[in-house]
């Protein structure tokens, strides 16, 4: 199995602005942390969360430690719900763009 130290990455590589999709099965917990780290570098994350009943206060410790902003939430659409009504899994995406107000934004066409 290999494993991916993304400061090291991205220190080596000299990026600025990256754009991370990460869907590693269970794993995303184990990177959060340096998702943190690195969230000056980071313009947009799409991230899957597995397992979500196990992990909801880990993911919600994320959300609240990122200077990322959520612009979208959805189910995994080939998973199962349980009896709380929770997915098995969610895919959430995050910008590193300022939120917009709903009172700001243009109207549709």
């Amino acid at each position: 199995m290999i494993s991916y130290d993304f400061i090291s990455l991205i220190i080596k590589e000299k990026l600025k602005k990256v754009f991370l999709k990460i869907d590693i099965e269970g794993s995303e917990y184990l990177i959060l942390d340096e998702l943190i780290e690195l969230s000056h570098l980071i313009d947009g994350l799409v991230i899957e969360f597995h397992d979500i009943e196990n992990h909801l206060e880990i993911i919600q410790r994320f959300v609240e430690r990122t200077p990322l902003n959520i612009c979208h939430i959805h189910c995994n659409n080939h998973g199962r719900v349980n009896a709380n009504n929770l997915p098995d899994s969610i895919e959430c995406s995050f910008t590193a763009q300022p939120a917009i107000s709903s009172g700001s934004c243009p109207p549709c066409l």
